[in-house]
């Protein structure tokens, strides 16, 4: 009877623990809660999802400065943070200090520097320095200073340049809807379709002037739909002492020779001749 009894006993015991076990193993592998800290000297591995109710933190000698360290979903690193793979961020991305990259940076929407709300690619609030800029269109509200050469169209490519305007000419490489001021203009081509005005002096082939607001090194040619004009005029012409026009010529000898318009001493008030005689026209 005593062995019986004690059998009974030591079945009953070793299912009891058995049971005990098992309930233990299914409640670890499905989830575990630990409402206390936990220190360890080693490695923390968690082999799926690792939840975490409140902030976490990483490092104790200093303490977050931009947002509440701890905080619900929040992570604070003390040290450096090195990711092997991608990383996906919804809201922003703040850098207080430098931030630097290596390789190809790609955005898919717009980049503000200085300014949350870029209208375009890249805006930028504020100046920009460049020692070698490569870009597509160039778009300033403010005012665009070059201090080196600016260059367009080099190297065989179709570049214009367009101040004021965004239509250009087939072969136009500036194109200006507006008023040009140049203390030294050096080009080629000139087309205008308004007024092209000169407040100093024109010298078309030759850097060199003679003292004339207009100085030409080659020969000249006037044609026109209508009948060929050339008009010269005074400023005084309407005074009683007017200049009249005057052409001046070199003779085959190096004298200088002009022609001009005179009133006739012994004919009628109203008539003029064409006078030829040695010197100079501004005499």
């Amino acid at each position: 009877m005593t062995t019986l009894f004690k059998r009974k006993s030591f079945v009953s015991v070793t299912l009891s623990v058995l049971l005990s076990m098992l309930f233990v193993y299914v409640g670890v592998s499905a989830s575990t809660t630990i409402s206390t800290d936990i220190t360890t000297d080693g490695s923390l591995t968690a082999s799926t999802d690792a939840t975490i109710g409140s902030g976490a933190r990483v490092g104790t000698g200093s303490t977050a400065t931009h947002f509440t360290a701890l905080a619900d979903d929040s992570l604070f690193v003390e040290g450096q943070v090195e990711v092997d793979g991608s990383t996906w961020t919804d809201g922003a991305m703040y850098a207080s200090s430098t931030l630097s990259v290596t390789g190809a940076a790609d955005f898919v929407g717009n980049v503000g520097i200085a300014t949350n709300t870029p209208g375009t690619s890249l805006g930028v609030q504020g100046r920009i320095t460049s020692l070698d800029l490569f870009t597509g269109n160039v778009i300033a509200t403010g005012t665009a200073e070059i201090r080196g050469n600016a260059v367009v169209g080099i190297n065989n490519n179709s570049g214009t340049l367009g101040v004021a305007t965004s239509t250009l000419g087939t072969g136009v490489i500036l194109g200006v809807n507006g008023r040009i001021v140049s203390l030294n203009l050096f080009t080629g081509t000139i087309v205008s379709t308004s007024t092209v005005e000169v407040r100093t002096s024109i010298s078309i082939a030759t850097s060199t002037s003679n003292g004339q607001e207009f100085d030409v090194t080659g020969d000249g040619a006037f044609m026109s739909s209508a009948t060929t004009s050339l008009i010269l005029s005074s400023s005084d012409e309407t005074s009683g002492a007017a200049s009249g026009g005057c052409i001046q010529l070199d003779s085959t000898t190096g004298g200088v020779h002009r022609i001009y318009i005179e009133a006739s001493t012994s004919v009628a008030t109203d008539a003029r001749y064409l006078r030829v005689e040695p010197g100079a026209c501004q005499r």
